[in-house]
């Protein structure tokens, strides 16, 4: 089992993976910041980068295959606020500074030294993490972690009041929340479950354990609702717009039409086909366009285990 690891007390020196019963420990420092933000620290340095990551000119994004490697740095000599703090979502380490930048093994190597850099965020397996306390306590790492469905849980002795906790955990989430899933559940004929902006919802699936699942069901009615995020003209909205809804039409061909209203704002029709059917007769991935004049705006959607 290979750890994160550093040299001690040895300011910009690499942070590596390593055997774990050889690493040396990570303390996580929780801010008061109440977004949940960490700081990870190395005996008396923390762990960073020397700098902090900017846009390029002309307000172009940063390189997807630029990596800078994580170094120990001495906390108060850092040129630039925002370089060696972080934000856990459950299995990533995330610059709070930059969402799309994380913590990863250079290369997706396993081997004793490899460096730990911080790079374009993939969602690949040499960006997750386990966070294990060294004191052999089940603890999670900040207090923004909410578990629903755990043994002893007692908002959870049956299906439907671990549904409604968890809607009343979700509807009093703020940034940095991480709730995570100890049993399945089938939130089918629930009302719309709306994530703010920086909440993860996780149940532990890694490799092949599945963990914890969220379904939801379509009943065939025609009546979609969806959050979405739309960039317009380079802006970015606050956080996910919500409260959408409207209609559909599937064809025996597999293409489809709908149409979206808006809380406020007129509607869109959209154009649909759904791709990589299964032998039973399930959809897994929709490709839309936005039918309405002078508007160009496509996407990809990927179903799991959503039936059509």
């Amino acid at each position: 089992m290979r750890c994160l690891d550093y040299t001690p007390e040895k300011a910009g020196s690499p942070v590596f993976i390593n055997d774990c019963r050889v690493a040396h420990p990570v303390v996580v420092e929780e801010l008061t910041d109440g977004e949940h933000t960490v700081g990870l620290h190395a005996g008396s340095k923390v762990i960073g980068i020397p700098y902090s990551v900017v846009v390029s000119q002309a307000g172009a994004p940063p390189s997807t295959t630029k990596e800078i490697p994580l170094q120990l740095l001495t906390p108060g000599n850092t040129t630039l606020s925002g370089n060696h703090f972080f934000t856990l979502d459950g299995d990533s380490i995330i610059l709070t500074s930059d969402h799309d930048f994380v913590a990863k093994i250079q290369n997706a190597r396993g081997a004793v030294g490899t460096p730990v850099v911080l790079g374009w965020r993939t969602l690949a397996d040499n960006e997750f993490w386990d966070f294990v306390a060294t004191d052999g306590s089940d603890r999670d790492p900040t207090s923004g972690f909410v578990r629903i469905g755990y043994p002893g849980d007692p908002g959870c002795s049956d299906a439907d009041l671990c549904i409604k906790r968890l809607y009343s955990v979700v509807s009093a989430a703020g940034p940095g929340t991480v709730i995570r899933l100890g049993r399945t559940l089938t939130v089918g004929g629930e009302p719309s479950l709306d994530l703010g902006t920086g909440v993860t919802i996780r149940g532990d699936r890694r490799g092949r354990l599945l963990g914890a699942e969220l379904y939801t069901n379509f009943d065939g009615a025609g009546k979609p609702t969806q959050q979405d995020f739309v960039v317009h003209n380079g802006v970015a909205p606050t956080g996910f717009q919500t409260g959408e809804s409207g209609t559909y039409t599937v064809s025996s061909n597999c293409t489809g039409s709908a149409v979206i209203n808006f809380p406020s704002g007129p509607p869109i029709n959209l154009m649909f086909v759904l791709t990589k059917i299964t032998t039973t007769n399930q959809a897994n991935e929709i490709h839309t366009v936005v039918a309405n004049s002078g508007v160009n705006i496509t996407s990809i959607g990927s179903q799991i285990n959503w039936a059509f």
